[in-house]
């Protein structure tokens, strides 16, 4: 699976570490980010329980946008985060055809049942059972990779943006001509 962040509290990185081992499938995690400092990396693990070394963990620092991509393939997307709006890697990845686990925050709600499965912010115990869900059952997680990208490609385009955005003018105008009508009357 793929963590993509930085290595901050509230991305939820130490929920991801601490869930691993609870995982009654052998996986191993692939840590993409920046490590901004050393210390915190260090003071993150040790609350994490885990050593930097564990087979259950790579992290790789920081990646370029090629080397994202290649980690995108053939590989579930796990964003544990405790506050966000709606990550921009959550749309790689499930334009990417990858699952997205993630947690009930921001704007992630665009993960469906039918794209992905979202458990609550900080709990690794939660975690750990929709990873190994996503383990347990390879067809439904290609199934939810195809899903993913199909609502990717259906909702964020230019196209509907642009359907959006007007009708939000729209909107903003009927009211804009109700509140002076209202006023003239």
């Amino acid at each position: 699976m793929l963590f993509v962040g930085n290595h901050t509290t509230n991305k939820g990185l130490d929920v991801l570490l601490k869930s691993l081992p609870m995982m009654r499938q052998q996986v191993c995690a692939v840590v993409a980010g920046a490590i901004r400092s050393r210390v915190e990396h260090e003071k993150l693990l040790a609350e994490a329980g885990v050593a930097e070394s564990a087979d259950r963990q790579i992290f790789t620092d920081f990646v370029t946008n090629e080397q994202l991509r290649a980690l995108y393939h053939g590989r579930s997307f796990c964003v544990p985060t405790r506050a966000d709006t709606l990550p921009l890697i959550v749309l790689e990845a499930m334009v990417s055809s990858l699952p997205v686990v993630s947690t009930r925050v921001g704007g992630i709600h665009e993960v469906t049942p039918e794209t992905g499965i979202l458990v609550e912010p900080g709990d690794p115990i939660a975690l750990s059972r929709a990873l190994d869900q996503l383990c347990d059952q390879p067809e439904s997680r290609r199934a939810m990779g195809v899903a993913a990208r199909a609502r990717v490609l259906e909702i964020f385009n230019w196209e509907a943006s642009a359907k959006c955005a007007v009708e939000i003018y729209r909107e903003v105008l009927e009211a804009r001509a109700n509140r002076h009508s209202a006023e003239v009357k």
